[in-house]
């Protein structure tokens, strides 16, 4: 009798040839109860005794069997034929870059003055440098008629 199922889990006890044992689950190795300990033993070494308990036969399943009904095709819905003009647009219809006219004025600019008949551009107040002083060759100095 060994620790787990396989030949490398750690031995725990021999069980003589011949004792009874109880056997839980089996596969290759079959869980067993023997002088107050549990543990795995062989499947080869088991005989049943009077028959034995064989468990019964693994119930298979089948899967669910899903059927999807075919997709159904209907017909397109009959619309009649709508004859129009051609070029016709809706009443609604505009294109997507119409803009409306807008109304801009031309800004006002009024005419610069002019005075009518004889206009006569105004006289200097300040003396420019051409101006000679009450003596002729007698200049002002530049400070006199600068603004």
């Amino acid at each position: 009798m060994r620790a787990g199922p396989g030949t490398g889990y750690t031995p725990i006890l021999v069980i003589p040839r011949g004792a009874l044992v109880e056997v839980g689950a089996c596969n290759a190795w079959c869980s067993v109860f023997y002088g107050g300990y549990r543990g795995f033993v062989s499947g080869r070494y088991l005989i049943p005794v009077n028959g034995g308990y064989y468990p019964p036969p693994p119930v298979v399943v089948p899967p669910p069997v899903i059927v999807v009904p075919p997709p159904v095709y209907r017909p397109p819905v009959y619309r009649p034929p709508v004859y129009r003009p051609p070029h016709y647009r809706p009443p609604q219809y505009r294109p997507p870059e119409y803009r409306p006219p807008v109304y801009r004025p031309e800004p006002y600019r009024p005419e610069p003055y002019q005075p009518q008949g004889g206009y006569r551009p105004s006289q200097p107040s300040i003396p420019g440098p051409e101006f000679q002083g009450s003596h002729p060759g007698q200049r002002l100095p530049q400070e006199s008629y600068r603004n």
